[in-house]
């Protein structure tokens, strides 16, 4: 696998000795960005640092990401320094960040950008509690406390928190209102996430390039566009002729009109003349001209067996229920807990129902006995 690898993509000594030729490119192709690296060799596979922000349609903005050798305070301090040179002011302009508690993260962020707005990711709150305390009651309280609107409803909440678990209640305590409740959040940003579903979804796409050689992982995580061909990497502006979102965003770079890189069959020209001609009405039926010839039969029918069927015939692995299009769960084998037995459950199971009634006459007897 490996040779194959070095055939198709290169040796990571090919790669590296790229490096300083791809910044230069990227520079000069994309004027008044930031690009910059250290010139130490490292393996592939490596850890990555994103910074994932949200746009004004709730779709993912990836701001800035880099490759480092190790996630790390000094590493991180490094990369959040980069960035707060293209940010500058994030008080002024009201930045926002959440983070999942990475290694180094936190401390960096604070030393970096003091007093920075930030939230913590609730589903990596309910993780670290889950490893101390797994309690289904205790997951619903942490999400009502996260999804309170009100100081009073939050505050409500974590009374139901410590009533439950004294030592979840002292944990969540640690964290500042404002960092993981509604309840607390700025209503700068616009924004009333309390998951980083965003920095997920943008792992789940590069999951896939992640571990192969630098400028191949680099490169294959943009989107080329054409706009004079109408074309994308995703094929999706060559198979349905409409601009994906990528290439909306290099029309409106350009300043000009996403309907003008739109096929003339879509336009609205076309779909008028494809409903440009009509069935006309027929007149009532005693006005009809008699037909001097035979009269039609209708065709031989032969009735089938049983109730006439008014659905279409569903196929064995459709649900049949509100939804024809959605797919049936599979379950295991069911094992009742009372006899241990395979393909019923306790609710159901004879042995259980004849123990229980026998109990139920013995302790009749029992009692008849006594009153005698």
């Amino acid at each position: 696998m490996e040779m194959a690898k070095d055939i198709i993509e290169g040796t990571e000594k090919e790669h590296y000795g790229k490096l300083h030729n791809y910044l230069s490119e990227l520079l000069k192709a994309n004027l008044g960005s930031t690009c910059t690296m250290s010139t130490h060799p490292q393996p592939e596979g490596l850890p990555k640092f994103r910074i994932v922000g949200q746009d004004a349609n709730n779709h993912l903005f990836p701001i800035a990401y880099t490759v480092v050798n190790a996630e790390t305070k000094k590493n991180w301090k490094w990369f959040l320094h980069l960035l707060y040179e293209d940010i500058r002011d994030y008080k002024e302009f009201g930045w926002n960040f959440m983070n999942d508690e990475q290694k180094g993260l936190v401390p960096a962020l604070q030393e970096v950008m003091p007093r920075v707005s930030h939230r913590f990711c609730v589903m990596h709150m309910w993780q670290n509690l889950n490893k101390r305390w797994k309690d289904k009651e205790l997951k619903g309280a942490l999400w009502q406390c996260a999804r309170a609107m009100t100081d009073l409803k939050f505050k409500n909440a974590m009374t139901y928190v410590k009533r439950i678990n004294v030592g979840a209640w002292e944990y969540l305590s640690s964290y500042e209102q404002s960092s993981w409740s509604k309840s607390g959040f700025s209503e700068w940003p616009k924004v009333d996430n309390v998951t980083n579903n965003n920095a997920e979804s943008f792992n789940a796409t590069i999951v896939g390039i992640r571990g192969k050689s630098i400028l191949t992982m680099l490169e294959e995580m943009r989107v080329t566009v054409n706009t004079l061909e109408r074309t994308c990497t995703y094929k999706k502006w060559q198979l349905t002729e409409l601009s994906c979102c990528h290439g909306v965003a290099a029309i409106q770079r350009k300043n000009h009109r996403p309907e003008d890189y739109v096929h003339h069959w879509l336009c609205m020209e076309h779909y008028n003349r494809a409903y440009q001609f009509h069935i006309n009405s027929v007149p009532s039926e005693e006005y009809w001209v008699d037909y001097e010839g035979y009269p039609c039969l209708p065709p031989p029918y032969k009735r089938p067996i049983g109730r006439p069927t008014k659905k279409r015939a569903h196929h064995e692995f459709e649900r049949q229920g509100n939804s024809q299009y959605k797919m049936p769960r599979k379950y295991g084998q069911t094992t009742c807990n009372w006899c241990k037995k395979q393909g019923h459950n306790a609710r159901t199971c004879e042995e259980k129902k004849k123990s229980l009634k026998g109990q139920t006459s013995e302790a009749a007897e029992t009692a008849f006995g006594s009153a005698n």
